[in-house]
């Protein structure tokens, strides 16, 4: 029984090892070098200054970058799930293709962020500041976007069911051909956005202010709308009942 135990003991520590960050990289990094690739797993950079800094590739699952400052940082393919970026400063970061999978981004800024083509399943955004970031084409299921700054924000082509705006404001927003079935856009700033051809089947859109939208050859079957619709372009529109909208058409 007591070898039992010590094997697994061993065999334990064994694992911790394997998945714990190289020390030499994350010192490397603290010194104010790139690290391309580099194995920074569960590392914790809270409150440093990281801006500029290149490190495409790397792994930083479960790593801690809150309070970071992370301007212009390059990120883009790392591998980032259950990352906590948590009031870090992203503005202009890039973060293309990353794995960003049940990362939490709370209170963080990310204007004019690129993260698009990203996979971003049940991502916390509540309350950060994205204006004029590029989230297009990204996995986005269940990511809750509540209180959020995200004016002209660009969500086009994005496959993103269930995920949620209350409250948000997504002012001159694009949604373009977006999948957003089930999505949560209840009391949000939606003036100007663009949903043209969106797929928002079930979607709640109770409260919002969609003056001036464009919902365009959008899917609206079985969705919760605003009382008053009249100030959007519903051109072709798929309603509620099934019916095409003749709203805002030309002729």
């Amino acid at each position: 029984m007591r070898r039992i135990i010590l094997l697994t003991t061993a065999l334990l520590m064994s694992s911790i090892s394997a998945h714990a960050a190289d020390a030499d990289a994350v010192a490397r990094v603290r010194a104010g070098e790139d690290c391309v690739k580099c194995d920074l797993k569960g590392a914790d950079f809270s409150g440093a200054d990281l801006s500029g800094r290149n490190l495409g590739g790397a792994f930083l699952n479960g790593a801690t970058m809150a309070g970071a400052n992370l301007r212009g940082i390059n990120l883009s393919g790392a591998n980032m799930e259950r990352i906590n970026l948590s009031g870090a400063n992203l503005e202009g970061a890039s973060m293309v293709i990353a794995k960003l999978d049940e990362a939490n981004f709370d209170d963080a800024n990310l204007s004019g962020a690129e993260i698009n083509s990203a996979r971003l399943t049940a991502v916390s955004f509540k309350n950060v500041r994205a204006d004029g970031a590029d989230f297009s084409k990204s996995r986005m299921r269940g990511a809750n976007f509540t209180n959020a700054s995200l004016k002209s924000a660009n969500f086009a082509g994005v496959k993103a069911p269930a995920i949620v705006f209350i409250n948000a404001d997504a002012t001159g927003g694009i949604f373009r051909k977006a999948g957003l079935a089930g999505a949560k856009f209840r009391d949000a700033s939606l003036v100007s956005a663009d949903f043209w051809s969106a797929d928002l089947w079930k979607a709640d859109l109770r409260g919002a202010n969609i003056t001036g939208a464009n919902f365009t050859r959008a899917h609206l079957r079985i969705a919760k709308l605003p009382d008053d619709m009249k100030s959007a372009n519903l051109c072709r529109a798929t309603m509620q009942n099934g019916s095409a909208s003749r709203q805002g058409c030309a002729n």
